[in-house]
This record gives structure tokens, C-alpha cells and sequence, in this order.
């Protein structure tokens, strides 16, 4: 059996190491509308759907530490290497050997774009087919 993870195996690592920070992102933007007078109704929307996309956030992120716990993958952020040089480094355990994630921050930023792209469609989509039902 090789020791290095699966593709499935792989993705939840990722995961567990991105969603965390999108939320962190997400947040950040959050403190930053709320300190800003942009019109009380646009705040108002904007502080709603970012509540409900942090939650869905969290819920994938609950699932995908379930996985990694029943998969006996431990994974952790390498604070002896992070805040040194242009990246990210987190470590993890799989079927019993160590390996580590390193990931260039532009590289991550480029990622963090892309999923909240991704959840702003899902959520895009859950109000598109709300709207057909009623």
C-alpha cells in the first residue's frame, strides 16, 4: 500500500487546510463592510448572505473533518515555518507516515477567489430554485 494519500484522501486535506482561511477571508470582509456606511439596506444584505455563506462554509468543513477522522489523517498548520518566506506550510499524518502541504500564499489567494466564486453560485442557485418552488 503506498503511503502517500489518495486522490479522495488529498482533497480533504486541502480542504481542511482552505476552508478555515475562506472563512478568515469571508470575516475579515465582514468586519470591513460593517465599519463602512455603505447605505444601511446594502449592509443589511450583505451581513445576511455572508452569515449564510460562513455556515455553509462550516458545515463542509464539520463534514470534512469527520472524513479526516475516519480516515485517521491528522493534519496541522507548521507554525515553525509559517510567516517565513512566501508560504504556507501545514503537516499531516497518513496511514501513519508524515508528510507536509506547502502552498505559495499567492497561490492560495488565487484558490480562496475561486471557491468563494464557487459558494456565491451554490448560493446563487439555492435562491434561484427557492424562487421557482414559491
Amino acid at each position: 500500500m503506498s503511503t502517500s494519500p489518495t486522490e479522495v484522501e488529498s482533497f480533504l486535506i486541502r480542504e481542511y487546510v482552505m476552508l478555515p482561511l475562506l472563512i478568515k477571508t469571508i470575516d475579515n470582509n465582514l468586519a470591513k463592510m460593517k465599519s463602512e456606511d455603505y447605505g444601511r439596506p446594502v449592509q443589511e444584505l450583505y451581513v445576511g448572505v455572508t452569515s449564510v455563506m460562513i455556515d455553509k462554509i462550516n458545515a463542509d468543513l464539520t463534514e470534512v473533518r469527520k472524513s479526516l477522522r475516519e480516515l485517521n489523517i491528522k493534519v496541522w498548520e507548521d507554525r515553525s515555518k509559517n510567516g517565513v518566506g512566501n508560504a504556507i506550510h501545514y503537516r499531516y499524518v497518513c496511514r501513519g507516515f508524515e508528510h507536509e502541504l506547502v502552498m505559495l500564499r499567492e497561490q492560495a489567494k488565487a484558490e480562496l477567489g475561486v471557491r468563494l466564486g464557487k459558494y456565491a453560485k451554490k448560493m446563487e442557485d439555492a435562491a434561484i430554485g427557492a424562487a421557482k418552488q414559491s
